[in-house]
């Protein structure tokens, strides 16, 4: 696809989700379509952005607005649509107004190695479950987590960036060079 997304974010402000990308070298670029999930996994569109189809020397910045408060977690991608039709999907982005993951960490970020670490101030008793998935909201990996510090084994998999979703409700993102 003739287009490089420069950064895309997504952040809760008075009560609604606000959707900013920034684009550089459009060219027989459409339209994007922006999409959210409730569970990270499973996407509807909520929207579509006309492409600027500014030429590769100017970066373009796009707005979108969800109306929604957000619910404790909520995951959005762009869908950015070619004129002839083909796609690509951008790295999932997420926004929580409740969730926080003030005791629980996860290094080291970006992960050099095949080793991340996970570190619980609290952990259920019992242990909490994670789903690993990767920038498409793919699970690459799933398990228990009994230990208040473990490490994951993320060897086989290819560089980019992952969310980690716990049982907890948490949402951890790293990324793996």
């Amino acid at each position: 696809m003739p287009l490089t997304l420069l950064d895309f974010s997504v952040t809760e402000n008075d009560g609604k989700c606000k959707l900013s990308w920034v684009t550089a070298s459009e060219d027989n670029v459409d339209r994007f379509e922006i999409e959210k999930s409730l569970d990270g996994a499973s996407f509807e569109k909520i929207g579509t952005v006309a492409a600027k189809g500014e030429n590769s020397l100017i970066n373009t910045t796009y707005h979108f607005s969800d109306g929604e408060a957000p619910a404790k977690l909520q995951y959005y991608r762009l869908k950015m649509i070619d004129r002839d039709g083909q796609y690509t999907y951008s790295p999932v982005q997420r926004v929580s107004s409740a969730a926080k993951s003030e005791g629980t960490w996860l290094y080291p970020n970006p992960v050099q190695g095949g080793h991340i670490t996970i570190q619980f101030t609290q952990l259920p008793w019992g242990g909490t479950s994670y789903n690993l998935m990767n920038s498409l909201g793919h699970s690459v990996q799933k398990g228990l987590l009994r230990n208040r510090t473990q490490a994951l084994n993320i060897e086989g998999l290819a560089k980019g960036i992952y969310l980690l979703q716990l049982g907890t409700g948490d949402v951890l993102k790293f990324q793996k060079d």
